[in-house]
């Protein structure tokens, strides 16, 4: 991603087993990442297990300090084994093709569509449920005021791609 106007420079993604959530970062490190987790604990609390690659976010001891003291167990995948976190993979593509194609002409404002992406993503029910994945959490669809530009903006062919990678 390229540096934006606020510094913003990467894009951590969470996944659970139907939401995903996205967060603009300024740097991959590990204060950074226990910020956004206490954040998102305050909303959704926290995880009972978290799988990481091994970025040096996830190995350092602030990380490990605050999955020890939340309970959380704390998995490491293989290194080089990117398949160990495939959905999470399968997100990124999403993520950074979505991203791409919103912000082709100004690539520095990838940040401010972030959430829209997010809501994209958390409203689209994938071909295995069929059910969106806001739906399965909360029980209710996501309204939303994007999806008709958005669909605008993206081609069918797209879309089918992003169907079978959201599978």
């Amino acid at each position: 991603m390229d540096m934006t106007k606020k510094q913003y420079k990467h894009v951590l993604v969470a996944v659970d087993a139907f939401s995903n959530w996205l967060y603009p970062t300024k740097s991959t490190g590990a204060d950074e990442v226990v910020d956004i987790m206490k954040r998102q604990s305050d909303v959704f609390g926290n995880p009972s297990r978290i799988i990481m690659d091994r970025g040096t976010a996830f190995t350092a001891n602030a990380f490990q300090e605050y999955c020890k003291v939340n309970h959380i167990q704390h998995l490491l995948v293989a290194t080089g084994v990117p398949r160990g976190n495939g959905k999470v993979e399968r997100i990124n593509k999403i993520v950074i093709t979505i991203l791409t194609k919103l912000c082709a002409e100004d690539p520095k404002t990838w940040y401010k569509h972030v959430g829209w992406v997010q809501q994209f993503i958390n409203s689209s029910p994938p071909r295995s449920t069929k059910i969106a994945p806001f739906k399965i959490r909360t029980g209710i669809n996501m309204k939303t005021k994007y999806d008709k530009e958005l669909v605008k903006l993206l081609e069918e062919d797209f879309l089918n791609e992003l169907q079978e990678e959201m599978e």
